[in-house]
């Protein structure tokens, strides 16, 4: 017996379209896995630097974390998460982000052009939502990022509230 199913298709999140019905046969099996797309942009990591070096005309930026860290979806999605510094500068040198392990590929970020950065220095990863904290290792002894709920639904005032592991 062939029966058709209706999907909702959308175009994006925050696209301004809305969702419309798309008619599948009811042969095609659809296997979706929506976690980076839904849940990525609910979540920030907050790096601080830990150390810094001038090698080749860059600045290194070694953070407390890396790939082995909240960004192993690099590693083992290649999802790619935006990274800004929390301070400005007038003047953009080339930069990398590296993480704390000193393995040769705990390397978040290359080519970035970044103000010079001290140690002590915040830097945001953006859309962090997704299977960050759960792929995070403690590869050579390096803790994982620890999670923190800013704010639990809307209309909530906020508050800090460290997640256990």
């Amino acid at each position: 017996m062939h029966r058709d199913r209706p999907v909702r298709r959308r175009a994006g999140p925050g696209c301004g379209r809305p969702a419309r019905l798309v008619v599948l046969p009811r042969r095609v099996r659809v296997i979706a896995e929506p976690g980076r797309y839904i849940v990525g942009p609910a979540a920030i990591a907050v790096a601080t630097v830990m150390g810094r070096a001038r090698r080749e005309g860059h600045w290194w930026y070694y953070l407390d974390d890396g790939l082995y860290g909240a960004y192993s979806g690099q590693l083992f999605d290649h999802a790619r998460y935006p990274v800004e510094p929390l301070r400005d500068g007038a003047e953009r040198l080339p930069s990398v982000l590296a993480g704390p392990t000193c393995d040769s590929i705990d390397v978040i970020a290359e080519n970035l052009m970044l103000p010079q950065l001290k140690v002590g220095d915040l830097v945001v990863g953006r859309a962090m939502g997704a299977y960050t904290w759960a792929c995070a290792t403690e590869f050579n002894f390096f803790p994982k990022p620890t999670v923190v709920a800013v704010n639990r639904g809307p209309g909530d005032p906020g508050g800090v509230t460290a997640l256990a592991p």
